[in-house]
């Protein structure tokens, strides 16, 4: 006979007394003691080290809090608190444990002093590693770049595929390789999640199979102005082929009269602004030619692809394009394009690199993720309130009245790290900023740069 463990008979009694309609539902606050105990089965839940500093926090034992949440499988001396906000490729996830503690223990460090000089993001100096000398590499070598190269930024990532069909595989297949490595660093996959969310912005998400590949699709790229796709990023798509009016007609049609639409042009190329009154849809829609369409999530990348496209900015200077510098060019005659092997291309400039690690993206980051920390704790205080009085809160104060949550965020300790301002969702059940927008889609950085900064 096989025996069900305890924790699972748990789980199920608990599943069966929430389902029935004839039990009466009663708040039933936690404990420190419970909260902690349920912490020692799931060390990574982010929720259930807020509650435990929480509650830690009414009991005057906040002490002890640091001992508590260190505990982790394999790791008995200590979580290991290595989480550098200037990580250029560090988990949001990651960081905002690391952030929640710290801030929990100490709400917010430091507040905003008043009066400091600012000092212009525009006079900090980058990395100034030297690039390769490509054009003397180059030399009289002419290989074919293709067509996309020549609608992107030169300092925007691309990545291109023969169809459709390869962009899918290859996004199937970093899915995969995305749980397990994401599984591994943060406790947890949000992969799929971060694609749907962008297929749902850019008015993709429910596309019947196949839809695309029957309109003769001759390929498709993906671009942005960085890779921070999981916390929230500017994202454009470009399609190729004869009928691409075809498709963009029929995707026009899917949204039905839900969506909302605002006409637009920049540098001679019309576009459409597609969005829904949730803001799940946020789609910027152009077709510059008979062969090309391309929709994008954020309208300051967006006009950068149409300026490149156009081959000028808005001020009439020569757009770069990625396409005509040496550097990819020279890549292109070492991976020349269309081999048979070659089902899709990404690169990253020097100049994407630079610019991924350079102060303004780097410090616009900073404080995008302080800002995420709050927004994630406010959800936790939320969650936490309605467990204990059955209802969602009425006011960040409220949180705070009811020591669900360490202070009013935005006040004091708690202050937004860039000047905004945070307020409940419309459920009440989580957190809105008024410079990053929510902790599941955050203002692309591109949208929010920063421009001065304390010394």
């Amino acid at each position: 006979m096989t025996r069900t463990p305890r924790r699972l008979l748990v789980a199920m009694s608990l599943a069966l007394l929430f389902a029935s309609p004839a039990v009466a539902q009663k708040p039933k606050p936690w404990t420190l003691d419970e909260a902690t105990r349920e912490l020692r089965y799931a060390p990574t839940d982010v929720y259930l080290q807020y509650v435990v500093a929480q509650l830690a926090r009414r009991e005057g034992r906040l002490n002890e809090v640091p001992q508590i949440v260190s505990r982790r499988p394999g790791n008995p001396n200590g979580r290991g608190r290595s989480t550098d906000l200037f990580g250029t490729f560090t988990g949001a996830l990651a960081i905002q444990e690391s952030l929640q503690l710290d801030t929990m223990q100490a709400p917010g460090g430091v507040p905003p002093a008043a009066d400091v000089p600012l000092v212009d993001i525009a006079k900090l100096v980058g990395p100034t590693v030297q690039s390769h000398p490509w054009e003397k590499l180059l030399g009289a070598k002419k290989p074919d770049v293709g067509p996309f190269a020549n609608y992107v930024p030169h300092d925007y990532y691309l990545a291109e595929f023969k169809s459709v069909g390869k962009l899918t595989a290859a996004t199937t297949v970093g899915n995969v390789y995305s749980n397990h490595a994401f599984a591994q660093m943060l406790g947890q996959s949000r992969s799929e999640l971060t694609m749907d969310r962008i297929k749902s912005e850019l008015g993709l998400l429910n596309l019947p199979a196949g839809l695309v590949d029957r309109f003769g699709i001759e390929g498709v790229a993906v671009t942005g102005s960085d890779l921070f796709l999981s916390e929230g990023s500017d994202v454009t798509v470009l399609v190729r082929g004869p009928n691409v009016g075809a498709v963009a007609d029929t995707i026009a049609t899917m949204g039905g009269g839900k969506l909302k639409h605002e006409d637009g042009t920049h540098v001679g190329i019309a576009y459409l602004h597609l969005r829904s009154d949730d803001g799940r849809v946020n789609a910027y829609a152009a077709t510059p030619s008979a062969d090309l369409h391309l929709r994008g999530n954020s309208l300051p990348a967006f006009r950068r692809v149409l300026e490149t496209i156009a081959g000028k900015t808005a001020d009439g200077k020569p757009a770069k394009r990625l396409g005509e510098t040496a550097e990819y060019r020279y890549v292109r005659s070492l991976m020349p394009r269309g081999v048979p092997e070659e089902d899709g291309f990404l690169y990253l400039s020097d100049a994407f690199i630079r610019a991924m690690v350079g102060p303004h993206l780097k410090l616009t980051e900073q404080r995008r993720l302080l800002a995420y920390n709050h927004l994630r704790m406010i959800g936790h205080a939320c969650l936490m309130f309605r467990t204990e009085f059955g209802r969602p809160p009425e006011s960040l104060k409220e949180l705070a009245d009811k020591k669900c949550a360490p202070g009013v965020f935005g006040q004091g300790l708690l202050a937004h790290p860039d000047g905004g301002t945070y307020a409940l969702s419309a459920d009440r059940m989580s957190g809105v900023c008024s410079r990053y927008g929510t902790a599941a889609s955050l203002t692309p950085c591109l949208e929010r740069r920063l421009t001065h900064v304390t010394a």
